[in-house]
């Protein structure tokens, strides 16, 4: 194996494999593993597969790599471990180890990349923004929000009602996360590039995202000197100022994996919600931080194995059903687009929900 990433985190990786005690935990939450009840497919299959390539023991086939793309990169995994194992972290050393050795992608995959490449948009499509403003604060609204109108004007329209001095940034600019998720580092840093020098030269004081996964791929950059924050803690710093009653009452609101255990934003999209008129938010055991994935990884992992991303899709649905809910709310536009393959309950955004009540 040409690649030198794997043994250039050797300790990491040979840490995480010693400190695993086989306890099980991560299959409880893992929804891989749920889909396919396959060892090989939980988190902790997954750590004895990224040491046994690292030794030697296991080659990194495409059988295998696509055992890896299959992984959600959710987090649940890493946020349940009581040895704190990093276990998506040796999943994504697994990719970029694939990526430099040549070994093909899922196809589904492979036709995505080869699209964000042409038209430096996730869906191959151009922006509809019509007025981009020039205020301080940035708004990057990614692949979705920026081709998708019945997600992009009620953001608009929440902005303006609340007197915001916006400016579009980033239009037909993909922040390369799928890039990133794949392996394939080079071309992730490369959009993430064109991103920054916009932004970086902008004057502006914030960036404000809709996008969860765009709020990771900044981070992991490092390349954007100015503060981001998410559409829902940015709205609530100002939920003063909305006044809303909904028709709907009973709200499941999902907590979207980047944005709550990556980013760690659990209660401010809540507390938007909450203080709507006439919202009950369904209480679960399966919020915040052990949330439960939609299926979707980012938008990365259900191109890997439709089937995966369709059963986890189905047991979330399931589970919400038997709450009561009237309605979904999320605030991932992966999540909002997984969660409207279902046509039994109507699905919000949180800015989308706010602008749906009078």
């Amino acid at each position: 194996m040409k690649s030198t990433i794997l043994k250039d985190n050797a300790e990491f990786i040979d840490d995480a494999f010693m400190v695993c005690s086989l306890c099980g935990k991560c299959r409880q939450t893992c929804p891989s593993y749920l889909a396919n009840l396959w060892e090989f497919t939980s988190p902790r299959g997954r750590i004895e597969t990224t040491f046994g390539i690292k030794e030697g023991h296991i080659e990194l086939t495409e059988r295998v790599n696509r055992t890896m793309q299959q992984c959600f990169t959710c987090g649940a995994c890493v946020e349940i471990c009581p040895a704190h194992v990093d276990v998506r972290k040796a999943i994504l050393l697994v990719r970029q180890t694939a990526f430099e050795e040549g070994i093909p992608l899922p196809e589904e995959q492979t036709k995505l990349l080869k699209r964000i490449k042409e038209t430096n948009n996730y869906y191959g499509k151009e922006s509809i923004v019509s007025e981009q403003g020039s205020g301080d604060i940035l708004i990057y609204l990614g692949c979705k929000y920026s081709t998708d109108k019945s997600l992009y004007e009620p953001l608009i329209k929440q902005l303006k009602e609340l007197g915001v001095n916006y400016k579009i940034i980033g239009q037909n600019k993909c922040c390369g996360f799928p890039f990133y998720l794949a392996g394939d580092i080079k071309e992730f840093e490369k959009h993430q590039e064109a991103l920054a020098e916009e932004i970086n030269n902008s004057n502006g004081k914030l960036i404000v995202t809709p996008c969860p996964e765009g709020i990771e791929a900044f981070k992991q950059a490092g390349k954007v000197n100015i503060d981001i924050k998410h559409i829902t803690e940015f709205l609530a710093e100002q939920k003063s100022k909305i006044k809303k009653k909904s028709g709907i009452k009973k709200i499941y609101y999902h907590d979207p994996c980047y944005l709550a255990r990556i980013a760690g934003v659990t209660e401010e999209p809540r507390q938007l919600l909450e203080n709507i008129d006439g919202v009950e938010l369904i209480p679960w055991k399966l919020n915040g931080k052990t949330s439960l994935c939609s299926g979707s990884g980012a938008g990365f992992t259900e191109l890997a194995d439709p089937e995966e991303a369709q059963a986890t899709l189905n047991r979330h649905i399931q589970a919400i059903k038997e709450l009561g809910a009237e309605a979904i709310v999320t605030a991932c536009p992966h999540a909002y687009e997984q969660f409207k393959k279902q046509k039994e309950l109507p699905v919000f955004t949180v800015e989308g929900f706010i602008q749906e009540c009078k």
